[in-house]
């Protein structure tokens, strides 16, 4: 008989975050689209250098980008 161990309990909190110093022309990608999920990674592997060293962080996930 297989048992898996659950997931533990997590927090999760919802963040706005600002992206300064953007061109005027900048457009904000829709999810799906490779340009969506290339800025996403970008700023989930920014947030993740500097979360990463608090006990219990998990991980960043973008949900969308909005002008």
């Amino acid at each position: 008989m297989n048992t898996a161990t659950p997931a533990p309990d997590r927090l999760v909190y919802a963040v706005g975050v600002k992206l300064m110093k953007l061109a005027e022309s900048f457009e904000a990608p829709q999810p799906g689209t490779v340009e969506f999920n290339n800025l996403a990674a970008t700023i989930s592997d920014s947030f993740n250098g500097v979360l990463n060293g608090i006990p219990g962080y998990y991980k960043t996930e973008i949900v969308g980008f909005e002008k």
